[in-house]
């Protein structure tokens, strides 16, 4: 049937079908019609007409809608079962999938099934014995696209969507109810509350991940007018005319997008390629989201339904929209009126429609805010360096649509420059104040609730109704005196519901509390009261209600967002596990009243105590659980609890919340939970900072132990900057007290660990002044004897000066260690111990000299030994291992290498797959691998190497990033990807110089390996400028370290190297071109040497064609046959180059042929063609999704017992 015929028929059928019965004039009469089951229409005309249409076209009048399994288009319309209100599809096709239901029908039932709207048509029974009934699709679906591409996806799974074309009818009115029997007033509340708005759906399917696709890459057309079609409802058939006039203007405007969609379908069903740009489309980014994990929308959220709809209309236009300015919207209003609430609720339900979304908690101070685009920029990707501008332009550059939310901002100097001024984009703020200063595009108060909606949340908290006029009444005058805010009506409502009080009793006591504050009454003054009302009640009334509000003030201590359980749990392990602290008698009765609730040394009962009593604040409404287990505590119920308290309490339970966040860190925890740990701490030296230098650790210890302890919190956390900062404050006070004939041994310590913090943090050179200067002091104290102290400051000095290349200068001292470790410890127990340690030192100090082999056989020997006394994962026995492993390298045994390596790095991520020591270990399996030759494998733990340093927030010269930087770069560079890695290296070398200095260690080292990339990749003339500007530094500085200058000239003697190369290549041609191949063995020599000398200058298609040229040559097989050690060794390194170069396929063929070769002529494969067989299979195994890849690994490993040397 044509399209004309169709339009036709619409006309000859529409009068019929649409005569009106008396009532369904108007909507009111339509409604009571609907109610009392009687419709606009009646559906037998719809049934007949289909029919006459039918038998038209020649077909039986009740032909069944499933045609024949040969149809090749698959057609199906959608109805809504009114019993379920599922959308259920009515197919011309069989579909045997899994929860899939076929529905015999005819082809009448389908048209009556579809269009049976409710209030318009009645509903229609369909099916055998078993009846079913359907109402219009348009009730659930008037858009189906979400309905076309999952069923596309269940047809063709695999399939991508060649094209999508949506064609609309305009914005159609909310008229659809349903149909199953319901009161009056309930048929109203459904009419009020559906849509079938289908530009709704157009804007979400165009939002979500799949739509992006389709419409970056042009495939996804969506024909809707906008003008005229509105107006026309269903029945009004009349309009036909003006609907077709409509129409034609919308496609005169479209006629672009008509055109590109005409040809696209066009060359899908003739095959043509087709484009619509001469670019091709870039792919659809990933979306980047940040949000607080298992937080939940309140199920006492009421009210508001006008800000509601406020902010659901600018999401929908922004979402769906390609403007250029950012929609900026604030909320703001009094503490407890719901803001954070409001911002939340639009938050979990429209962060979806945007590609990006972010919620920033600002915790009510700039440092916070400032620190939550700094984490902002992690996950995007910026770097550390000036998030807040890199985010802004950032925003400002997509082309999707981003939603930016910023909690709580009460501090807002800087407010201005962190609102982005062009993006599609939405930044929601909310925050206590109007923030005049800021021109937002609107701006919401939110003050009390209006009476109704204050009456309906304090009905739902207290959990039962107010059915009594006279409670009522009560229940007014209290929402009143409470201002109708949400969170005193929350409080006063859960009091309520667990004492069973009445509304009169509340209202009383309330009363009494409230005029009882002594500060101006004010709306902070009620909930203030509703806050002391309930605590005083859990604290008289409950058993152990003084514990579970000294927990409560113990938790307003820490952050608002992410108190957990499992910092108390960790806490009392420490005071009252086998292992801990010597001293626990000072720390229970420090903490016993707030942790234990009376049960000493029974954690198991008091711990089900403290969740009791979590659970009864949670019940009152102090505080909320997340689904990940995380405790929010309200910022107002924070700022009340530590305002109620004297100066001298808010000292005494600071100290108790640092205490209890430093001892639950003493342990072995995971980073994460030591990021968790250091960003309390954030909070406490926030909210008095001088505390952390003047409060005293329980039992013994100076002044400074609680500073020292969050120094290991932060080290512990990767966050070297902070712990470098604090480290630092603590040795400048202790300098200034320390009297210089005789300087204590805790400013030594310090000293020591200040300069292990600057090598974190990159700063070789600083950390050997510092070590220097405790060495100093130690012999000051010491000398003339040898200590312990003394030896600790000698090792130190030495891995300084090993990490600067003081090599000579390193040995020495760790000689003097060796000897002075025998003097000191001896008669003690753990001398076996400390003198292995000294001998691996020293055995490393020999390799670094160039004694490789005498290092080796020193480390073999001590690794057997502390086998012998030491468990596998023992930290000690994984230094020698790695030690070893370094030494296996050094003297040309990579794979032994390796196996030492993989050990190390099983041991450790039994440990903790995130600590530095796994990140090392797995660095220096990157490298192996990278020797051996399987660079895919390396360049992928490369890759996910950085990310995990990335993630732990280090600084950008931070020496395990950089380092992890450098190695992924040269995958780049040897994987082909040269664009890539010549940016990583660029990267570095400004990292480095901002931190050190341009003309540093660091950055020369830097520069030395960028000319060499730089030379790598072609770009000589800048390598040459590179290099002349590095020996410049270096002649500048003749006393700069020799590691650099001796790292320098080796890089320049491998480019003279590649340099000479070059000539010889030149040389060789000139010697091929005087002689004929397959006549002279020396020419064929000749040729395998070119064609190494190709691989070396990374020419790969130059050496393969040399040598297929000679492997393929006829004459010289025969001379030499195809057995000669000469043809073997052309087809050897004819398979290197194929693989450096990827040509996988070939390449395989190739060493198929070598095996067969070797094994007929020698009886057996060369070591060096097995340890080729094993690089090309792990490749082929890296290619997961080729399953010809797959395949040909398996054949390899089956037919030739290979086994790669790496498990992990």
């Amino acid at each position: 049937m044509s399209i004309e015929d169709a339009i036709e028929a619409y006309k000859d059928l529409s009068g019929t079908i649409f005569a009106k019965k008396w009532w369904a004039g108007n909507k009111i009469t339509r409604l009571i019609g609907g109610e009392a089951k009687q419709y606009a229409f009646s559906g037998e005309p719809i049934k007949q007409g289909v029919r006459d249409v039918l038998e038209k076209q020649g077909l039986d009048s009740d032909v069944a809608l499933l045609e024949s399994e040969e149809s090749s288009c698959r057609t199906f319309v959608s109805a809504v079962n009114a019993v379920t209100t599922h959308a259920e599809l009515l197919r011309t096709y069989r579909l045997n999938k899994p929860g899939q239901t076929h529905y015999p029908c005819t082809v009448w039932e389908a048209a009556r099934a579809t269009s049976a709207a409710p209030m318009y048509f009645e509903p229609i029974e369909i099916g055998g014995k078993i009846k079913t009934t359907f109402v219009d699709g348009g009730l659930r679906d008037n858009n189906p696209v979400g309905l076309v591409t999952a069923e596309a996806h269940r047809i063709w799974p695999g399939r991508k969507i060649g094209c999508l074309v949506s064609l609309g009818t305009g914005v159609t009115q909310p008229e659809s109810l349903s149909v199953t029997k319901s009161r009056l007033h309930e048929v109203l509340t459904t009419l009020a509350s559906m849509t079938t708005d289908a530009h709704n759906r157009h804007l979400e399917f165009r939002n979500s991940e799949e739509g992006r696709g389709l419409l970056n890459d042009k495939k996804y057309f969506r024909f809707s007018p906008t003008q005229g079609f509105g107006q026309v409802s269903m029945e009004d058939f009349e309009k036909a005319d003006s609907m077709v006039q409509f129409a034609r203007d919308y496609v005169r405007e479209h006629d672009d997008a008509f055109e590109h969609c005409v040809a696209l379908l066009g060359s899908l069903s003739t095959g043509i390629p087709f484009s619509v740009s001469n670019t091709p489309s870039s792919p659809n980014p990933p979306s980047i989201r940040l949000h607080p994990k298992g937080r939940q929308v309140s199920k006492f959220y009421v009210g508001r339904d006008v800000l509601t709809r406020s902010l659901d209309e600018s999401c929908l236009l922004q979402s769906g929209s390609t403007r250029d300015n950012p929609a900026w919207i604030l909320l703001w209003g009094l503490g407890g009126t719901g803001k954070t609430e409001a911002a939340w609720r639009f938050y979990s339900t429209h962060h979806k429609k945007f590609l990006h979304s972010f919620w920033i908690d600002s915790g009510g101070t700039d440092q916070d805010l400032t620190k939550g685009f700094l984490a902002m920029a992690e996950k995007i990707g910026l770097g550390k360096e000036d998030p807040v501008s890199k985010i802004v332009a950032w925003l400002g550059d997509q082309e999707h649509a981003w939603l930016l939310v910023l909690d709580d901002v009460v501090e807002y100097s800087n407010l201005i420059s962190c609102l982005p001024s062009i993006g599609n984009g939405v930044v929601l703020v909310t925050s206590t104040n109007r923030i005049s200063e800021v021109d937002f595009t609107q701006r919401f108060h939110l003050s009390e609730l209006d009476p109704e909606e204050a009456m309906d949340l304090l009905v739902r908290r207290m959990e039962r109704p107010c059915r009594q006029a006279s409670e009522r009444e009560v229940a007014v005058l209290l929402l009143r005196s409470l201002c109708h805010l949400p969170l005193a009506i929350h409080i006063a409502g859960a009091y309520i519901r667990d004492q069973k009080y009445t509304i009169q009793q509340y209202h009383s006591q309330w009363r009494q509390y409230f005029w009882a504050q002594e500060k101006l009454k004010s709306a902070d003054s009620r909930i203030a009261a509703t806050f002391q009302l309930s605590y005083d009640r859990i604290a008289n009334q409950y058993a152990d209600g003084r514990s579970t509000v000294e927990l409560l003030t113990l938790l307003c201590f820490l952050r608002p967002q992410n108190a957990s359980e499992q910092i108390l749990d960790e806490t009392w392990h420490v005071l009252y596990g086998e292992t801990g602290l010597e001293d626990r008698e000072a720390f229970r009765h420090f903490m016993i009243s707030v942790l234990l609730h009376g049960e000493s040394d029974q954690w198991d009962r008091a711990r089900d105590k403290v969740r009791n009593s979590l659970a009864l604040l949670e019940s009152y409404s102090f505080l909320v659980f997340a689904d990940t287990g995380d405790i929010y505590v309200h910022s107002l119920v924070h700022e009340w609890c530590r305002r109620r308290l004297t100066a001298e309490d808010r000292a005494k339970w600071w100290n108790r919340a640092a205490v209890t966040l430093l001892l639950s860190a003493s342990g072995e925890q995971d980073g994460s939970f030591y990021r968790k740990v250091a960003s309390h701490l954030d909070h406490l030296a926030r909210l008095d900072e001088a505390a952390v230098f003047k409060l005293r650790w329980p039992g013994e210890g100076d002044e400074y132990e609680v500073a020292r302890r969050f120094v290991d919190v932060y080290q512990a956390s990767g966050r070297f900057s902070e712990a470098y900062r604090m480290q630092k404050q603590i040795c400048e006070r202790l300098e200034t007290c320390e009297q210089r004939e005789r300087p204590s041994q805790v400013f030594a310590e310090s000293l020591y660990v200040l300069s292990s913090l600057c090598t974190d943090a990159g700063d070789d050179e600083e950390a050997l002044r510092v070590a220097q200067q405790a060495l100093m002091l130690a012999r000051k104290r010491c000398e003339p004897a040898t200590t312990t102290e003394l030896l600790i400051c000698q090792q130190r000095l030495a891995e300084c000066q090993r990490a600067l290349g003081q090599f000579e200068a390193a040995y020495k001292l760790r000689v003097q260690i060796l000897d002075g470790c025998k003097h000191v410890l001896r008669g003690e127990g753990d001398l076996g111990h400390h003198e292995l340690r000294a001998r691996r030192d020293v055995a490393i100090s020999l390799a670094d000299i160039g004694k490789h082999d005498e290092a080796l056989q020193a480390l073999e020997k001590i690794t057997a030994e502390q086998k012998n006394c030491l468990s596998s994962t023992d930290q000690d026995l994984l230094v020698t291992r790695s030690a070893l492993a370094r030494a296996y390298s050094w003297t040309g045994l990579e794979e032994k290498a390796l196996e030492q390596r993989n050990i190390i790095l099983d041991a450790q991520k039994i440990r903790d797959e995130d600590h530095t020591d796994t990140l090392v270990a797995m660095q220096e399996v990157a490298g192996s691998l990278s020797k051996l030759g399987f660079s895919q494998r390396a360049l992928e733990i490369n890759q996910d190497l950085v990310q995990k340093w990335t993630a732990k927030n280090v600084p950008k010269h931070h020496r395990g990033l950089i380092s992890a930087q450098i190695n992924l770069a040269q995958s780049f560079l040897a994987s082909g990807q040269l664009s890539k890695g010549l940016q990583l290296h660029r990267e570095v070398l400004a990292a480095r110089k901002v931190a050190s200095g341009p003309q540093s260690g660091a950055a020369v080292d830097s520069m030395t390996i960028m000319t060499l990339a730089l030379h790598r990749c072609g770009h000589k003339d800048e390598a040459a400028e590179m290099r002349a500007k590095t020996e410049k530094i270096l002649n500048e500085r003749p006393n700069a370290v020799p590691e650099h200058r001796r790292q320098y000239w080796k890089a320049m003697n491998s480019l003279m190297q590649l340099d000479g190369v070059a000539e010889r290549i030149r040389r060789r041609k000139d010697i091929l071109r005087s002689q004929e191949v397959e006549d002279d063995v020396g020419a064929v020599r000749t040729v395998i040497d070119l064609a190494r000398d190709y691989i070396i200058m990374r020419e790969f298609p130059s050496a393969i064609h040399r040598l297929e040229t000679l492997l393929g040559n006829t004459k010289s097989k025969t001379k030499l046959g195809e057995h000669h050690p000469l043809m073997l060794d052309a087809m050897q390194t004819l398979i290197k180059a194929q693989f450096k170069s990827r040509q996988l396929t070939d390449a395989v063929g190739w060493l198929e042929r070598l095996l067969r070769a070797q094994s007929e002529s020698l009886g057996r494969q060369s070591p060096e063609t097995i340890r080729t067989a094993r690089q090309l299979t792990a490749e082929l195994r890296s290619r997961k999704r080729d399953a010809a890849a797959q395949q040909k690994a398996a054949g390899l490993e089956r037919t030739y017992e290979l086994r790669t040397p790496f498990g992990s």
